[in-house]
């Protein structure tokens, strides 16, 4: 985070996201406030039984699995100073964004849906420009 970066964040008022530090930041911070926080189990890996780090993310972030063994954790304490808790609130972050993005996906795939019915029931050359957009967002 920049020294110029208002603390505690607030949201773009462009619509646009804010930083991902931002976010797991103020997570962070309300968990430090709630509780004292001691890693009982520095020298072993987290198990991760939960879903795979999204494709997306690949090129910029260890699988989740990865990122939970104690070499990692090791690395990240003392070469990031971040902890066990802020890897594991980082990866809930990724999760749910992921999550927003397949739900805005099928939110838009079912609005094509209703203008692809309208445009053949309307006869309307538009089909073409909705097959083009579903196509874009299939690849998103």
């Amino acid at each position: 985070m920049s020294n110029d970066s208002p603390w505690p964040p607030e949201w773009p008022v462009d619509n646009k996201p804010t930083s991902f530090y931002h976010l797991s930041g103020a997570v962070r911070e309300a968990v430090d406030f709630c509780y004292t926080l001691r890693r009982k189990n520095s020298k072993e890996d987290v198990p991760w039984n939960g879903p795979p780090l999204p494709e997306f993310l690949k090129a910029q972030c260890h699988e989740f699995h990865d990122a939970l063994t104690a070499d990692k954790m090791e690395y990240q304490l003392e070469g990031q100073d971040r902890d066990a808790m802020d890897v594991i609130i980082g990866i809930a972050m990724q999760l749910g964004m992921e999550q927003g993005r397949r739900s805005l996906k099928q939110d838009i795939d079912d609005e094509l849906k209703v203008v692809e019915t309208i445009t053949a029931e309307c006869a309307v050359p538009i089909a073409a420009y909705v097959r083009d957009l579903r196509d874009r967002m299939r690849q998103a």
